[in-house]
C-alpha cells in the first residue's frame, strides 16, 4: 500500500487506542498497562513508520526545498503539539479527578473522566485523519519524486550536450602537459 494508506489505517487505531489505553491504566494491573501500551504502539508504528518518507514526498514539486520544508514543518508541529501535549494531558488528567464520583458505584462514572487525555489525543487524531484524507492531495506519479528528479537530470544533460564538441586533437591532448617550445638561439652569434 501507499504511505498515505498506511497513515489512514493507523490513525483510526490511534483514535480508538488512546482513550482505551488510559482506561486500561486505571485498572492498575500489569496486564492492563501492557495491553494499553501494545495497542497504541501497534497503531503508532503504522503512522510513524512511513511519516518521514511521506513528508519528503509532499515537497517533491520543488526538490531543492524538500529538506527545509520537511524540517520546518515537522519541527514546528512537534514543538506546538508534541511539546505541549504532556502539559495538557497532565492538566486534563488531574482536573478530571474533580468530576470523578466518590462512591464508585457506577464503574463508568469513575473511568470516563480518567480517559479525558485520551479523548484529547483522539480529537487531534481525527484532525490529522481529516487533513490526510481530504486536504493533502498530490498526483500519484510523484510518489517518490522520481519523475521530477529525472526531469532535472535531463535538463542538466541538455546543457552539456549543447556545448561545442571538442576536436579530435583536443581530445588526444586532454590530460597531458606539453611545455611551451622556446626558440633556439641564433647561429653565429657566439661571443
Amino acid at each position: 500500500p501507499h504511505r498515505m494508506d498506511l497513515i489512514r489505517i493507523g490513525l483510526p487505531g490511534v483514535i480508538v487506542a488512546c482513550p482505551t489505553m488510559f482506561g486500561m491504566f486505571e485498572s492498575e494491573s500489569w496486564w492492563g498497562i501492557l495491553l494499553g501500551q501494545l495497542q497504541l504502539a501497534a497503531a503508532l508504528s503504522m503512522v510513524q513508520g512511513c511519516m518521514a518518507a511521506w513528508e519528503v514526498e509532499l515537497w517533491m514539486n520543488d526538490p531543492t526545498l524538500s529538506f527545509t520544508g520537511v524540517a520546518v514543518g515537522h519541527n514546528l508541529a512537534a514543538c506546538f503539539f508534541g511539546g505541549t501535549m504532556p502539559l495538557i494531558a497532565t492538566f486534563l488528567y488531574y482536573r478530571s479527578s474533580d468530576i470523578v464520583a466518590d462512591d464508585n458505584s457506577i464503574w463508568y462514572q469513575s473511568l470516563m473522566p480518567r480517559m479525558v487525555p485520551g479523548f484529547y489525543i483522539s480529537i487531534l487524531g481525527c484532525l490529522s485523519l481529516y487533513c490526510v484524507t481530504y486536504v493533502v492531495r498530490h498526483p500519484h506519479d510523484v510518489r517518490t519524486g522520481g519523475s521530477k528528479l529525472r526531469a532535472m537530470v535531463e535538463k542538466e544533460n541538455l546543457k552539456y550536450k549543447s556545448r561545442k564538441p571538442r576536436s579530435s586533437q583536443e581530445m588526444a591532448n586532454a590530460g597531458t602537459y606539453n611545455p611551451p617550445v622556446t626558440a633556439a638561439p641564433a647561429q653565429g652569434l657566439d661571443p
